[in-house]
């Protein structure tokens, strides 16, 4: 699959999961990398292989790999134990029955653009939640 060929709803898909994010483009240098321009004028760099994997696959491949990237430079976040069925994130909680199983157990919060995504030690994805303003 040309990567070039689908910035442009990349573009849309990333915009629409994070409001400070202003560009979307490839790297004139490498077709492989997709440059992420924020309003603050952070800019991140992320490789994506595509390996002829359908749209969405990528799609999904590349916005993971935007927020990890993200989460990493903006965030020192540290792990937290599930507390009540329940996990903190910027002083409000969230709560779940998911997390019910996870009480005690050392999770990671991460915020992924609109989303609160909860990963157990194994990376696995316990449970997310739209973050509340």
């Amino acid at each position: 699959m040309e990567l070039e060929k689908y910035v442009l709803i990349m573009e849309c898909a990333i915009k629409s999961a994070e409001d400070s994010i202003v560009e979307v483009s490839l790297d004139p240098s490498d077709h492989h990398i997709i440059r992420i321009f924020f309003e603050d004028g952070l800019v991140l760099y992320v490789p994506v292989k595509t390996e002829n994997r359908p749209l969405l696959e990528t799609l999904a491949i590349v916005v993971s790999s935007i927020f990890e990237a993200w989460t990493k430079e903006r965030l020192d976040l540290e792990p937290q134990r599930v507390e009540r069925q329940g996990v903190r994130f910027n002083e409000k909680w969230y709560f779940s029955q998911e997390l019910a199983g996870y009480i005690g157990q050392e999770v990671e919060v991460l915020p992924v653009g609109k989303f609160l995504m909860v990963r157990n030690q194994d990376g696995e994805i316990v449970d997310s939640f739209k973050i509340q303003h």
